[in-house]
């Protein structure tokens, strides 16, 4: 899901509410034209109070991509290899069932650097 910056959007509706599209028919004595206005302001009135402002605030955070990246295989296959996260350096011994660093929380969606360089050495 997108989240919006509501300061942002309230900003732009404000500056709606000065164009002509907007205030067309207030003042004008033209009663259709002036009752379209009203809908006109109390619709967006409605939407501001009830969609933006009323909506409370999301929790969130950029998203961190990472990989892991390979320490030490040890040349033993019954010892499990060593992997560090690329962003903090944390440890771990199970990289491929870690979708995220449980660290930093960086998303483990990155292509590692260890395997682009073996691939061009071949």
């Amino acid at each position: 899901m997108p989240y919006i910056n509501s300061d942002h959007l309230l900003s732009e509706i404000e500056e709606l509410k000065k164009s002509p599209w907007f205030n067309r028919g207030n003042g004008s004595g033209n009663p259709v034209e002036e009752d379209e206005y009203y809908v006109r302001k109390d619709a967006v009135e409605c939407v501001v109070d009830i969609c933006i402002k009323a909506e409370p605030a999301a929790d969130v955070a950029p998203v961190v991509h990472a990989h892991w990246v390979l320490v030490d295989d040890y040349g033993k296959p019954f010892i499990d290899p060593t992997y560090e996260c690329s962003i903090c350096k944390q440890l771990t011994t199970t990289p491929r069932s870690e979708k995220f660093c449980h660290n930093c929380g960086a998303k483990m969606d990155e292509e590692a650097e260890e395997d682009e360089n073996r691939e061009d050495k071949q």
